[in-house]
């Protein structure tokens, strides 16, 4: 086991923020990762934090106290076909693109609208990753974990993670109880039905190709997060992000209707949730862009070194330098400023570690000068239709 004492994490994140780890473990094998356990356990008072590529953490400045393990390395273990699926079981630390593309590759649909999420195999049940209309639970299967509570491994079914929408156990009552070690899905010979993403919509009606192959949707995937800079690529700058920053809130039926109508025009919204509520429920999903849309926030709006992105306006991004606090910092604002003026309480999806400041609003004000962004609405937010 190799340890890395006072070992920077900015460079393993996404965001490229945050001090140092007290010690460092990176383990590619249960093994390695009930090792660094005990020596947390023996050595650090049992302070433990648990990593992946760093996709969706922001790191405090301070760094993070006790042992830190990054999961890293694996692949495709094993393929058995089973009840007219194929179940394909991968290593927790394997680049989750890196398992879509095996599953294109191989013919197995149910997850190739999930391409360029960065991050792990591991990491992905944590999150429940979803996009365009896919979820990480909607193929899941089990899972294989060394909970380091007790030193052991257990295997998970779904009911056990208890995912909900961008949730699971592991972001709530189990954080980093558990390291996982494997990941088995269920994938499918075929697509479950025709896309219903205005942006994948329009990708193939510009560019052409076929809807219903596996290879085109996830080029079409990769090509519309590229245009957002919501692949990670260490050449654009704007992916130096954590990806959508913020969850979608449910709200009630009219007052959700009332808010899109504001930001798109007259019976918008109705036209919205009848597609993206089903029908007609009295509580729905708004768009987190929406909302931001909605209470004055722009593409490419900016306190000092931190900005939402010219190109996708859920992204926090970091345009160089910028410290954690910095990044908590206008989280907290835009956070308080759409309770404030829209009476909605956002949730922050990425995960954060150490130490922070409170917020300050008239230290952040005075530090963070505000530069509006000027980059143009982006089409999905002026259209009337999904």
């Amino acid at each position: 086991m190799h340890l890395q004492p006072h070992a920077p994490l900015a460079p393993r994140t996404t965001l490229e923020v945050g001090g140092p780890a007290d010690l460092l473990v990176v383990a590619d094998d249960a093994t390695t990762l009930a090792a660094a356990v005990t020596l947390a356990r023996d050595e650090h008072d049992g302070v433990l934090h648990l990593l992946g590529h760093g996709s969706n953490v922001v790191i405090s400045d301070e760094g993070l106290r006790g042992v830190t393990v990054v999961l890293s390395g694996g692949g495709v273990e094993d393929v058995t076909p089973q009840d007219g699926a194929t179940l394909v079981r991968a290593g927790g630390g394997m680049r989750w693109d890196d398992l879509v593309a095996w599953s294109v590759d191989a013919g197995l649909a149910g997850i190739e609208l999930l391409s360029g999420i960065p991050g792990t195999v591991g990491a992905a049940p944590v999150q429940n990753i979803g996009a365009y209309g896919q979820a990480l639970d909607e193929t899941f299967v089990a899972l294989t974990a060394l909970d380091c509570d007790r030193g052991e491994l257990v295997t998970l079914d779904g009911q056990a993670c208890a995912f909900g929408y961008r949730d699971s156990r592991f972001k709530r009552d189990w954080r980093d109880r558990f390291g996982i070690v494997e990941v088995t899905l269920a994938l499918r010979s075929e697509p479950d039905g025709p896309l219903s993403y205005r942006d994948l919509e329009r990708h193939f009606a510009e560019h052409g190709g076929e809807p219903d192959d596996l290879a085109a949707r996830r080029q079409a995937v990769l090509a519309v997060r590229r245009a957002k800079s919501m692949v990670w690529d260490p050449d654009d700058p704007l992916s130096r992000s954590a990806g959508s920053f913020f969850m979608s809130p449910w709200l009630p039926r009219a007052r959700a209707v009332k808010l899109v109508d504001g930001v798109r025009g007259a019976g918008a919204g109705e036209r919205l949730f009848a597609w993206y509520s089903a029908g007609a429920a009295e509580t729905v999903k708004v768009p987190a862009a929406l909302i931001l849309l909605a209470a004055g926030f722009g593409n490419g709006d900016r306190w000092g070194r931190v900005g939402l992105s010219p190109r996708h306006v859920l992204a926090l991004v970091n345009h160089g330098g910028a410290r954690a606090q910095e990044v908590a910092d206008v989280a907290a604002h835009i956070t308080e400023t759409v309770r404030r003026r829209l009476g909605v309480e956002l949730r922050a999806e990425p995960r954060f570690l150490g130490a922070f400041r409170p917020f300050d609003p008239e230290a952040f004000a005075a530090r963070a000068p505000y530069t509006p962004g000027g980059a143009a609405t982006p089409a999905w937010a002026r259209e009337s239709t999904h």
